[in-house]
């Protein structure tokens, strides 16, 4: 019997020329070739994706992930020491806001416990951003040390801006 043509001599039971062994053989190594550089190169993506991947989480400030707000929530007596109408003292309230990063501060220039500014907080730090709440615009910034926060801030209902330096202790 021959195979593609040629009589097997040294395989009687297969019945296979060496050429065919050799061809098949041939064959054999060029889709394992073929597939090892596959494999390496699905190997070499997937390792330059872990290192991207690793990259980017280790990019991720962790203090973004830690909820400090613990340190400024409760009841303060806020005490303006500069501003339109220092010196006066009154209570303010810090409350958590849905974003870990964000307070609310109630009654803050003596305007009423419905009065909440927004408030960002980072670590010891707050910021108040530009905004308005009750016609009122107001923007400042503060700091906690122990348990005091020294705030500065301005507000302007219009007719002046009132810079105001209080501060607030529990």
């Amino acid at each position: 019997m021959s195979v593609l043509g040629f009589q097997s001599e040294t395989h009687p039971f297969l019945k296979v020329s060496p050429l065919a062994i050799q061809y098949l053989f041939l064959l054999y190594l060029k889709f394992q070739r073929a597939h090892f550089f596959q494999v390496s190169l699905y190997l070499v993506r997937l390792q330059i994706l872990e290192l991207l991947l690793i990259a980017f989480v280790s990019c991720v400030d962790d203090s973004d992930l830690y909820d400090n707000r613990e340190f400024w929530i409760g009841s303060w007596t806020c005490s303006e020491i500069e501003g339109d109408f220092a010196p006066q003292t009154y209570p303010v309230e810090i409350v958590e806001r849905v974003v870990l990063t964000e307070v609310g501060i109630k009654g803050l220039y003596n305007q009423g416990l419905s009065f909440t500014v927004i408030a960002e907080i980072s670590g010891d730090n707050l910021v108040i951003p530009t905004q308005i709440v009750d016609d009122i615009q107001i923007a400042g910034s503060g700091s906690l040390v122990e348990e005091e926060v020294t705030l500065y801030f301005d507000a302007d209902d219009g007719s002046s801006v009132d810079k105001v330096k209080a501060s607030l202790v529990r």
